[in-house]
C-alpha cells in the first residue's frame, strides 16, 4: 500500500527527526564510557541475541567481517567479550559478553531511558500518548528487510 503524496512530504521531517533523536541518544550514555557507538551496538547485539560468530556479528550489525573482528578484538582488550571455540563447528569461535560488558551495556541504557522519560515526561499528555504509540511501528520498520 502506497502513501498519498500529501503524506510523502512528512517523510523528510520524520527521517530528520528519528535521526536527530538517535544522536541524541547516543550522546546520553555514561560520561565514563569510553566505548565507541560500534563498540556498544556489538555487545548490545550480544545482550539480545547471545554467543555469537564475528561473521554472525557483521551481519547481524551490516558491517563487514574484518570490522567486526576488529570491534570484537578491541572489546576482547578491554576484558568486555571472550571468544571460546565453538562446540558445534571447532573451526569457528564464538564471542561472549563478560559480566563486565553486561553492566556497561545496562548503565548506557539506563542513562539513555532516563534522558528519554524526562523529555517525553515535559510533552503534554496527549503528546506523551501518541509519541509512546508509534513506538512499536517504528521497531517494526527498523526490523524490516
Amino acid at each position: 500500500m502506497a502513501i498519498s503524496s500529501s503524506r510523502q512530504e512528512v517523510i523528510p521531517e520524520l527521517r530528520l527527526g528519528i535521526m536527530r533523536l538517535s544522536r541524541r541518544l547516543r550522546q546520553e550514555r555514561p560520561a565514563a564510557d569510553a566505548l565507541t557507538p560500534s563498540q556498544l551496538a556489538v555487545l548490545a547485539t550480544l545482550v539480545r541475541c547471545g554467543p555469537m560468530t564475528p561473521r554472525a556479528l557483521a551481519n547481524s550489525e551490516r558491517i563487514k567481517p574484518p570490522s567486526a573482528t576488529r570491534i570484537v578484538s578491541s572489546l576482547e582488550e578491554e576484558g568486555l567479550v571472550t571468544k571460546e571455540q565453538d562446540p558445534d563447528d571447532g573451526r569457528q569461535v564464538l564471542v561472549y559478553l563478560t559480566d563486565r560488558a553486561l553492566e556497561r551495556v545496562e548503565a548506557s541504557r539506563e542513562a539513555k531511558n532516563a534522558w528519554l522519560i524526562e523529555r517525553v515526561g515535559r510533552l503534554p499528555k496527549e503528546d506523551q500518548d501518541r509519541i509512546l504509540a508509534v513506538a512499536p511501528l517504528l521497531n517494526q520498520l527498523a526490523l524490516e528487510a
